[in-house]
């Protein structure tokens, strides 16, 4: 595939893929433009590169983004032909189609751990490590939180035995009001909690940890919105995938054209990341190159931080790009922490 030329500017390069401008940045970034403009306009200082390390960690994680994503469009480029096959009547064995919805779903289930959690479950290349899973609690819906008196939920996210976070409710809360008591309650098992865009109450946890929290979560109330007494257990249900394999089925017309309709959907959201991976690797292969060669890795260190910071903020890569107006007139090499992603 065809890669887009490279950029020979860092600042046209980056407001260049995404199109925003100054005029139209994100608040968060326009909180860190001042600090990010400070940090450029230092003179680099010839010093070891104390951060090297740090920064290959994160150029070897998105080559490890960039292989999964190499090994899902190859997967479902022959789960398309198999089920366009069945479609259209040609013979075949049916077993072949459910052997690579499997081995597709399989596949996809294993994407956090071959790609250092750096691919998260929308597809987003994130900080190694970083990425988190979405999720609900099935009978936890904000109606029913605002609804009754004050109560004390009691979350076991390890099983019963095992430490517990509690959550404390009152009547009539806002749902705002309900989020930070979950995220101050919950913020020692590493759950944060947000609203999602439909009002509801959407929880999040490091991939990491998502199997042992689904495998191991209980929680008990006090009869008011769940019951008391001894621990239940609670179904945490992942949402926000960008691709669903375990919906896939070809048990019928119906099913096998929705499927295909799934697939070929999903081999366009995997070619889009596969091509944001390798613009990012390019243009961060060649800036760390340049900043070996200029000497400016003091400079380099500090101005990493900036970025990493932003990237932990959240936005990927319209973030990034919202700051691209800071750094026009800056060196390409001096930019060599857009390796952060």
């Amino acid at each position: 595939m065809k890669l887009q030329p490279a950029f020979t500017d860092t600042a046209s390069a980056l407001s260049g893929s995404a199109g925003i401008t100054a005029a139209s940045e994100q608040p968060k970034a326009r909180e860190l433009r001042n600090s990010v403009l400070a940090a450029a306009a230092k003179p680099p200082r010839s010093a070891p590169l104390g951060n090297e390390r740090a920064l290959n960690a994160q150029v070897t994680a998105a080559q490890q983004a960039l292989g999964f994503l190499d090994q899902m469009a190859s997967r479902l480029q022959a789960l398309k032909q198999e089920a366009g096959a069945r479609l259209a009547g040609k013979p075949g064995d049916p077993a072949v189609l459910a052997q690579r919805l499997e081995a597709f779903s399989a596949a996809w289930a294993r994407r956090s751990r071959e790609t250092g959690a750096s691919l998260d479950s929308k597809l987003g290349l994130v900080a190694p490590g970083a990425a988190r899973r979405e999720f609900r609690l099935r009978g936890l819906d904000m109606q029913a939180l605002q609804q009754g008196g004050a109560e004390t939920l009691t979350f076991y996210p390890a099983g019963v035995g095992k430490p517990a976070q509690q959550v404390l409710l009152d009547g009539g809360m806002a749902p705002e009001q309900i989020v930070q008591r979950f995220n101050k309650g919950l913020a020692a098992a590493g759950i944060s909690a947000s609203l999602g865009e439909d009002g509801e109450l959407s929880l999040s946890v490091a991939e990491a940890d998502w199997q042992g929290l689904v495998d191991n979560l209980q929680l008990k109330g006090d009869g008011i919105r769940f019951p008391g007494g001894q621990a239940h257990r609670v179904r945490a249900e992942s949402r926000g995938d960008a691709i669903e394999p375990a919906n896939w089925h070809g048990n019928d017309i119906a099913g096998l054209r929705r499927t295909l309709q799934q697939v070929v959907r999903a081999i366009e959201q995997v070619e889009q990341a596969r091509e944001r991976v390798k613009l990012a690797l390019e243009r961060a292969n060649r800036m760390i190159e340049e900043a070996r060669a200029s000497g400016a890795a003091e400079w380099a260190q500090s101005f990493s931080g900036d970025f990493n910071q932003l990237l932990q903020q959240g936005g990927g890569y319209a973030l990034l790009s919202s700051v691209a107006p800071a750094l026009i007139g800056i060196s390409r090499y001096r930019v060599v922490s857009l390796l952060a992603l």
